[in-house]
């Protein structure tokens, strides 16, 4: 008698053996795995589901995909992809059942590089002049896995605030480790500048990495001092202090209005006027004095009490006062020689030297045949006039001059010359 016996595999525990994988795979990529799954006795077992795992070094499942069974290869296969870059463990899992599976080692490795994913950064945003800034680039393909490249094709611009590219000091490019490229800048002139990092050509980020040089130090040594006025350095004028700072590279410095101070000198009484230090063009600083007093001036500035330097100037007399000039009346005896001084001053009371009075003469207001007249101008400024005549009488004479701004003559005032037998007695 006949009779049928069907023979199913057993379930309880199942074998997984790899006959082809990609030890290699570029991260993305999709590659196909085949393998032969069946029970303690050879026998298929493609009544279960199972599943395809790519798990990393610390155990953890990274990528799942299903297994499918070809009944005309009697193969299993599965596509595997992974995106992170590594090296991974391939095994067979099921749900419904326990499987011992042989493990095939696959490494990923980084695609091609992405400058949208890539990176790029600055060590520091706002710096002074002179100061070292690191670029930093990391190479990276579209899954953010660090990818090297030729230093070559790392590279950067630095872009001023009027759109110009400025050459800065800078280390040659090098790669510090895989992937990450790096390099030295030094940027003297202070602003606003733009820093654009390529790889491969491409823009490094979307959007330019931004960089602030601010100036150093205020040095002494980069202090610029003027004193100028709009006529003459005379007694009353008005002086204007002009005081830029620079730092070492020639970057101009904003001090701050408060911290400036500045001393004028001999003598701080005689500044009749001050105008305190304020903001003019250029980060300059402008102070308006005043003296009243002739003398060689020395200037001192400060910046937060540190001494910037100093400028001497010397203020002239001003211009000769004739309402303060009055002749002494002379008076002498026949033939006997008289003199008389004056010392002219200006509005102030500075004495006008000679090189500001010329050409003293005195002209008598009549004729006076026997009157003998000399006048002498000294270097200090001095008017001496010398009178003598041999008759009695009384005599009238104008002194005039003229003057370093005019040929024309001016007048040092009249004098009234008495002659008589009993003289200045």
């Amino acid at each position: 008698r006949a009779f049928e016996v069907k023979v199913s595999h057993n379930t309880h525990k199942v074998f997984a053996a790899f006959t082809k994988y990609a030890p290699t795979i570029v991260a993305g990529e999709t590659k196909k795995a085949a393998m032969t799954i069946a029970d303690a006795y050879g026998n298929i077992a493609d009544s279960l589901a199972y599943s395809l795992e790519a798990v990393d070094a610390e155990g953890n499942v990274i990528a799942t995909s299903p297994v499918s069974f070809s009944g005309d290869s009697a193969q299993f296969t599965s596509e595997v992809q992974i995106t992170k870059s590594g090296k991974y463990t391939l095994r067979v899992t099921s749900e419904e059942t326990s499987v011992e599976s042989e493990n095939a080692r696959v490494e990923v490795i980084p695609a091609d590089v992405d400058s949208s994913a890539s990176t790029a950064s600055l060590s520091d945003h706002l710096v002074e002049a002179g100061s070292v800034v690191t670029i930093t680039w990391v190479s990276k393909d579209r899954f953010f896995n660090v990818r090297a490249t030729f230093t070559d094709r790392v590279s950067y611009k630095l872009i001023d605030a009027s759109g110009h590219e400025y050459k800065a000091d800078r280390e040659k490019i090098h790669q510090k480790q895989m992937g990450v490229y790096k390099t030295d800048i030094v940027v003297h002139k202070a602003g606003e500048y733009k820093v654009r990092a390529f790889i491969e050509g491409k823009d490094v980020v979307g959007h330019a990495l931004l960089l602030e040089v601010v100036p150093g130090d205020c040095s002494v040594h980069y202090a610029h001092l003027a004193l100028t006025t709009e006529t003459l350095m005379i007694a009353g004028a008005a002086v204007d202090l002009t005081f830029r700072c620079e730092d070492e590279y020639k970057n101009s410095i904003h001090v701050g209005q408060p911290n400036v101070e500045y001393s004028v000198h001999p003598v701080s009484s005689q500044v009749v006027e001050w105008m305190p230090v304020r903001r003019h063009v250029q980060e300059s600083y402008k102070a308006r004095f005043i003296v009243t007093l002739a003398a060689d001036y020395n200037v001192d500035v400060r910046v937060d009490g540190q001494s910037m330097g100093s400028i001497s100037e010397s203020i002239k007399p001003g211009f000769l006062d004739l309402s303060k000039i009055a002749w002494p009346a002379m008076t002498g005896k026949p033939g006997e020689l008289v003199e008389s001084s004056i010392w002219p001053v200006d509005s102030f009371g500075n004495i006008v030297l000679s090189e500001w009075v010329k050409n003293a003469e005195v002209t008598p207001l009549y004729e006076y045949p026997h009157l003998n007249s000399s006048i002498v101008i000294s270097t200090d400024g001095q008017v001496t006039l010398s009178l003598a005549s041999e008759m009695s009488g009384s005599y009238e004479l104008d002194v005039t001059f003229t003057s370093i701004f005019s040929s024309d003559r001016f007048s040092l005032g009249t004098v009234v010359f008495t002659v008589d037998e009993q003289g200045s007695d």
